[in-house]
């Protein structure tokens, strides 16, 4: 960042990144919220905790970015932030998981993270919606694999016959002639 005072640490949120070199902002962002987790005043360069981190989870959404958010040792620093009772601080580090692990390596190195799963599984059951909707997405995406596996062990075991039909009111009739064809095969 050319500017290391207080200032907005996305420039452009639909692109998602900070200047030419956001690798190197993201290394920034990534020391000041380890500098502002261990300052008493729980700021860096006058940010806090969950002002670093919804900066971070803004620059997730490029794919670019989630590589090397996680080799900046984010990771490290959201499983601090995950211990904390600070709803915002917990409501942005849930969505930046969630966002990261849209990636599925990113996903595989949260999932081997030592205590992250084991922070958001006890998180999915929050009071707080935000933070409740990011974990059980961020577990969601880490899982899939496994549930997708669970599922193609199904296929083929007779669970009955249902089918599903979309459509509009206009189609109705034709639906209905289509729902008793099918029903009587």
């Amino acid at each position: 960042m050319s500017n290391p005072g207080r200032g907005s640490l996305t420039s452009d949120p639909g692109r998602g990144s900070l200047t030419s070199d956001p690798g190197r902002d993201i290394i920034y962002i990534v020391t000041w919220l380890s500098q502002s987790l261990n300052h008493p005043s729980r700021r860096a360069r006058g940010f806090t905790p969950w002002e670093l981190t919804r900066g971070l989870s803004k620059l997730a959404v490029n794919d670019s970015n989630k590589k090397k958010i996680i080799e900046a040792n984010a990771l490290q620093e959201f499983s601090k932030m995950l211990s904390f009772n600070d709803a915002r601080e917990l409501e942005n580090t849930t969505e930046c998981l969630w966002t990261l692990c849209f990636d599925k390596s990113a996903g595989q190195v949260i999932k081997d993270f030592p205590g992250l799963v084991t922070a958001l599984d006890s998180l999915k059951n929050s009071d707080n919606e935000k933070i409740r909707k990011n974990a059980k997405g961020a577990l969601w995406l880490i899982n899939e694999e496994k549930e997708a596996s669970k599922v193609s062990d199904n296929v083929g075991e007779d669970v009955g016959k249902h089918i599903f039909i979309s459509y509009s009111w206009a189609e109705k009739t034709k639906v209905k002639e289509i729902y008793k064809s099918l029903k009587v095969s």
